[in-house]
């Protein structure tokens, strides 16, 4: 089944780029002429599936915004002095270079492309319910709805201001439309973006096969692999992560706890046993079990060989210098067990220089279909993560225990002493978790921009640099999409 949509999706992908750019590729001058594509339920699957063949994309979350541009951005790469890619301008926080301010103006116009088309289906799809069966309806529109939210909001951490939810931040953009669309307040476009993902909760509910812990239904290429889908757990799981960034720390806290419980049983964690195997083909590096959403990303292993891999020309290769990266996972000390560091992490010489490479989106030859082509978006562990940061400082030990309870799936066995740290101490130890179960995902950039944490002598060049203003991505200077 996997390999079936997949297909579809590459196929779709094709045909759509190449020949109906009037779809994906959305001008507002001139709103998208659709009719024929939605005049079946089929066309509003396809509609939906071109999205995600959008988000796949190199300059998306094919590479920019995972292991590439925020991972250099926040120093998580020490790049080889011959390096001559856009990077080296990231590394060094010259972000209004143009080679650079062409990959940021590609954040904003790619995820609000993809916002036009998910609101060309959403404006259609109450008007064509008759054209549904079954529970497709709920399914498409509590999708579409979702992933509208989780795109917003990738463009106010992005592009928006955490330390100021009031200050005018992106537009929330609710239909398909000409007209320029006035900036919402960071506040605004978090509430917005939670009442959406509670509109695709209540539709997905009864509807997603996942709920019954099936993830592909036989004969139906639609419904495979749900689990790599913006499903009925994904959509709960944003709306805990909206909650916390919007500063509701106790209703964050509920979400993500009422969802661990939900389902952990259907997202377990990964089993060592399927990371430490002498056969690398069945080797689960992206812990693939614990994604509650995730992308299919085809072209995987050119990227990785490109990007990431050993074998990449030292000019080009990500990687990290081994003196700050063993600290990162306390090498020496209870790092020497952590499945992170074994098996998902792989030590090189790049240049003259002994480096770390990220092993996770390693594609060997003939590898297990039910592992390949996922790069991961939200994983079980960040529930975690998100209840311990709601309770450092009210409740040490709980958030202490949560952190454990990660630490313990990822083969660390000496616990964290809540006793032993005071509130500062237990937000270090948060941030330094962040670091290890999500390099080469994009995350950890975005945590220290939430916080606003810039070198301090003790944080191991988390940023290469002081850099001002690493925190501000500018917006296109020529908005013709969307803003005002």
């Amino acid at each position: 089944m996997k390999k079936a949509f997949s297909y579809a999706i590459l196929l779709l992908a094709t045909l759509l780029f190449s020949g109906c750019e009037e779809w994906l590729d959305v001008r507002l001058k001139s709103k998208v002429k659709s009719d024929d594509l939605l005049s079946s339920e089929q066309g509003f699957e396809d509609a939906l599936v071109g999205v995600y063949s959008k988000l796949i994309g190199e300059e998306l979350y094919g590479r920019q915004l995972t292991y590439g541009f925020f991972e250099t951005l926040v120093g998580n790469y020490d790049l080889d002095y011959t390096n001559n890619t856009v990077y080296v301008d990231v590394a060094r926080g010259d972000l209004s270079a143009t080679n650079v301010r062409s990959v940021t103006d590609g954040f904003w116009n790619g995820l609000y492309n993809a916002i036009a088309n998910l609101n060309n289906i959403l404006d259609c799809i109450d008007g064509s319910r008759n054209l549904f069966s079954g529970d497709r309806y709920a399914l498409v529109k509590g999708e579409a709805l979702g992933l509208r939210a989780f795109l917003h909001l990738e463009l106010f951490k992005i592009f928006g201001d955490f330390a100021d939810l009031d200050a005018a931040a992106i537009p929330y953009v609710a239909s398909l439309t000409k007209n320029p669309v006035p900036d919402s307040s960071g506040r605004e476009v978090i509430a917005r973006a939670i009442e959406d993902l509670e509109q695709a909760e209540a539709l997905l509910r009864d509807a997603d096969p996942v709920c019954a812990g099936t993830f592909s239904v036989e004969g139906d290429i639609f419904l495979g692999d749900r689990h790599l889908r913006m499903n009925y757990y994904a959509v709960r799981a944003l709306r805990a992560r909206a909650l916390l960034w919007s500063g509701d720390k106790q209703r964050a806290y509920t979400a993500a706890t009422q969802l661990i419980a939900d389902c952990t049983e259907r997202f377990p964690w990964i089993a060592s046993e399927k990371l430490s195997g002498s056969d690398e083909r069945q080797c689960d590096y992206t812990f693939s079990t614990e994604h509650l959403f995730a992308l299919n990303v085809f072209n995987l292993e050119n990227l990785y060989e490109k990007w990431l891999s050993k074998n990449t020309v030292a000019a080009q290769i990500l990687s990290k210098g081994y003196y700050y990266f063993e600290q990162w996972y306390e090498a020496g000390g209870v790092g020497a067990t952590d499945y992170r560091k074994l098996y998902v992490t792989e030590k090189a010489t790049i240049g003259y220089s002994q480096n770390y490479i990220v092993k996770r989106f390693y594609q060997p030859e003939g590898y297990n279909s039910d592992y390949a082509a996922r790069i991961p978006l939200f994983r079980l562990s960040e529930l975690y993560y998100i209840a311990a940061e709601c309770k450092v400082g009210t409740d040490n030990a709980e958030a202490c225990s949560l952190l454990n309870t990660v630490r313990q799936h990822r083969g660390i066995t000496v616990d964290l002493d809540a006793g032993s740290l005071d509130d500062a101490g237990v937000m270090s130890a948060l941030r330094n978790e962040y670091l290890k179960e999500f390099w080469g995902e994009g995350h950890f950039y975005f945590l220290c921009k939430r916080h606003a944490w810039t070198p301090d002598g003790t944080m191991y060049r988390y940023l290469q640099y002081a850099l001002p203003n690493a925190f501000t991505i500018e917006r296109p200077d020529l908005e013709t999409e969307y803003n005002q």
